[in-house]
């Protein structure tokens, strides 16, 4: 009998405790301000820089390995009056987890643009070209998650370099063990940036566009409304130009 009741005592304790809703972890809301504040930062500090495209590399899936790009492979980045730069790493979680966002995103905002061929293009660019194998797990393992079209290369780091000396926070960021990943790993990313016919930057988000892509879309219509009325200020020379805007390459 003692031995029943010794039983039935565990087994209504496990019953309460199943019950019991499980305790979320403390959120450090200390912690989530200071981000939120960095991000701030630094999408105000890429906003009006001026960021010309140079050389970049094509993955080439065939061969498994980086490539030069073909004639009229580019033409759309500088064609295009409004230009979606979106920077990456297959070591990047937050990266990996954005691509099916990026993909519906690109792919609903091409439908909506059909009309008006030229005036944007979407432009996915990795900032690590020196470990191809790692870009051939990444595409693997995301193969049906990743947005249509080619994927680009920051060939020459020139456009990692820029991004180094705008972002605070990759400026205050410590160097990596690895050092020919030290300027890729100090970027903060995933960025995304939206770049006008001048390559000004008009708009920047630093992080996942995870619950800010209406901001994002609606953003990018704003934009498309002022190019299309002749507004957008490309030419008021707003522009902070650097070392790094008389890259040559795509412009």
């Amino acid at each position: 009998m003692r031995a029943l009741g010794i039983l039935t005592v565990l087994l209504a304790t496990a019953s309460v405790s199943a019950a019991e809703p499980a305790v979320p972890p403390a959120v450090n809301w200390k912690a989530e301000y200071d981000k939120l504040q960095q991000r701030n930062l630094d999408e105000a500090a890429l906003n009006h820089q001026r960021l010309v495209v140079p050389k970049l590399s094509v993955w080439d899936g065939g061969k498994s390995d980086w490539r030069s790009p073909l004639p009229g492979e580019i033409q759309s980045i500088a064609q295009a009056k409004l230009r979606i730069l979106h920077f990456w790493a297959p070591w990047c979680p937050p990266c990996e987890k954005e691509f099916p966002l990026l993909r519906d995103i690109s792919r609903n905002m091409m439908l909506s643009y059909a009309k008006t061929p030229g005036m944007i293009s979407f432009t996915y660019i990795s900032v690590e070209t020196d470990d191809s194998g790692a870009m051939v797990r990444f595409l693997n393992k995301n193969k049906d998650s990743m947005p249509i079209g080619l994927q680009f290369g920051d060939y020459d780091k020139e456009l990692r370099r820029a991004l180094v000396q705008f972002i605070p926070q990759a400026v205050r960021s410590g160097p990596p063990s690895d050092k020919s990943k030290q300027l890729a790993r100090q970027l903060p990313l995933p960025v995304t940036l939206v770049l006008d016919e001048e390559n000004i930057v008009r708009m920047a988000f630093v992080g996942s566009l995870e619950g800010r892509q209406a901001e994002f879309v609606n953003g990018v219509e704003s934009l498309r409304k002022l190019v299309r009325d002749g507004q957008s200020g490309s030419k008021s020379g707003s522009g902070r130009s650097s070392r790094h805007s008389s890259s040559t390459g795509n412009q």
